[in-house]
Order: structure tokens, then C-alpha cells, then sequence
């Protein structure tokens, strides 16, 4: 797997485009793209970074929650459980 540390979301939006298409099966990680919504659980925003698919199975994007937040403006909620470790 190819993993892509980006550094700004502007090289992020670059990298997605660059592509043309989401692969099949694979999750696209910016739905503004195709002009849906994209959700993201309140416990992301909690980790400095995060890695996603970048429209592919085999790259994967790194970056900073908050690159992301500013560049894909997700819509934030409460979406997994919570189990805590015994």
C-alpha cells in the first residue's frame, strides 16, 4: 500500500483529482467532490492525524483532522459505539 502524507489540503484535492474516479468498492474521502455530505465521527477530531483511502485499495492519504475539517467541512456526530477496555 502507497501511503501519502499531505501537507496542505490543497495537494490532498489535488491528489483525488488527479485520479478522475473512485475505484470500485472503494470509499471516496472527500464528498464535496461529488456533492454529497460526508460525516465523521467526534472521535476523529480527537487524533492530530488521520488516513484514508484516497479513492483507491491500495494509497492511502495522511493528514491533520484539522486540514480536513477545513477542507472537507464533514458533518460531525457521534456514529460508533464506545466500548471501554476491561
Amino acid at each position: 500500500m502507497k501511503l501519502i502524507a499531505v501537507k496542505n489540503h490543497e495537494r490532498c484535492l489535488a491528489i483525488v483529482l488527479e485520479t478522475g474516479f473512485c475505484e470500485r468498492g472503494a470509499i471516496p474521502p472527500f464528498g464535496s467532490v461529488y456533492h454529497v455530505h460526508t460525516l465523521v465521527d467526534e472521535s476523529l477530531a480527537e487524533d492530530e492525524e488521520i488516513v484514508f483511502q484516497a479513492e483507491t485499495h491500495d494509497e492511502s492519504i495522511r493528514m491533520t483532522y484539522h486540514d480536513y475539517e477545513i477542507f472537507e467541512h464533514p458533518l460531525r456526530g457521534d456514529f460508533t459505539d464506545h466500548v471501554k477496555a476491561m
